[in-house]
């Protein structure tokens, strides 16, 4: 079987980093990754966290 490729991001964003979280998750996912929010290790304001993972190839229309 095919292993699911994977990683953990976890961090702690500024006041105004929501915009940045926003275009990393936004470039991850344009780039074949999908996101799962989990439980922040921290418990600081601003805190995130993250599993990406590979997403999943969709065959091609037609079975090209």
């Amino acid at each position: 079987g095919e292993k699911q490729r994977s990683f953990r991001v976890d961090g702690v964003s500024p006041n105004t980093g929501l915009a940045d979280i926003t275009a990393f998750l936004a470039e991850l996912r344009s780039s074949g990754w999908t996101a799962e929010p989990l439980d922040p290790l921290e418990q600081t304001p601003g805190a995130f966290s993250y599993r990406f993972n590979v997403a999943p190839k969709l065959p091609l229309p037609g079975g090209a």
